[in-house]
């Protein structure tokens, strides 16, 4: 899902079959070459385990994107209508105040209708973060605390929600960047919530002048890592058992949705733990 929602972002268009013959003319021919060189660069910083090193790849990537945009006479809208950058042009309000006027005007039978849902997401996102610590176990020598993650996972959705914000859990792409990336204190949550905080205070438009290929390589770069580590290396360092609920769990993915995919390996450990 990362490495092809990054080629998705990069240029454009839903990695498929039918993609193909689009490659084959050429037509995404220049963002494509960006991003597989940032993906490599990423590559490439995170063996120096330096964590100056991938800020520095970004910054000096960014530069070089929009010198290299205003060289060839491209404008910064230009630039977005081409999907070189993200359109945040418009800004984000904070969605809380809204929220608390439209109060009144809540069909609470709707709400009770869709409480089904709500359960099912419950149930999700704890199963999600649950396998999402064991996975960072695996990938590194941490040894975490679960019962702090759940409680900790649990009122940080509850401030979400308080702000209108939406349902999240630990994101292993990004815990695992950071920590390839050298960036292993908590300094490093410090910065991404200061950063938050910054984009709530001040808006979204500062985020548009980011470089789309900067952001489509680093999920890129993740998902080839994940892959590599999980499906190739898998192979010789996992139990048979363990490896083939691995790859049932990526082809159901692939096939139909995450939700599906978790669901199958939920299913696939119940039998495993009844026989």
């Amino acid at each position: 899902m990362l490495a092809a929602g990054g080629i998705r972002l990069a240029i454009g268009a839903r990695l498929s079959l039918d993609l193909l013959p689009e490659l084959v003319r050429w037509q995404h021919l220049i963002p494509l070459v960006t991003l597989l060189a940032f993906t490599a660069a990423m590559t490439l910083v995170k063996r120096l385990d330096n964590s100056l090193a991938f800020p520095a790849l970004v910054l000096f990537g960014t530069l070089a994107i929009h010198t290299a945009l205003h060289a060839t006479g491209y404008s910064l809208i230009a630039a977005r209508s081409e999907g070189w950058l993200p359109n945040f042009v418009g800004g984000v309000d904070w969605p809380a105040p809204a929220l608390l006027r439209g109060l009144g005007r809540v069909d609470f039978g709707a709400v009770w209708r869709a409480s089904g849902g709500f359960i099912a997401l419950i149930a999700v996102t704890a199963m999600t973060l649950l396998m999402s610590v064991v996975a960072v176990e695996l990938q590194t020598p941490l040894e975490i605390d679960l019962d702090r993650e759940l409680r900790l996972n649990g009122i940080a959705n509850l401030l979400s929600g308080l702000g209108g914000g939406m349902t999240g859990t630990l994101s292993l792409s990004r815990t695992l960047s950071n920590y390839r990336t050298g960036a292993r204190g908590g300094s490093s949550g410090i910065v991404a919530g200061l950063v938050c905080l910054l984009v709530l205070a001040f808006g979204t438009k500062a985020l548009g002048l980011v470089p789309i290929p900067i952001l489509a390589a680093l999920l890129l770069q993740l998902g080839a890592e994940m892959l590599a580590e999980w499906l190739v290396r898998g192979w010789k360092t996992m139990q048979r058992s363990e490896y083939f609920e691995m790859a049932m769990i990526f082809a159901v993915t692939v096939a139909w949705d995450f939700v599906a995919g978790r669901s199958a390996g939920f299913c696939y450990r119940l039998r495993c733990v009844r026989y």
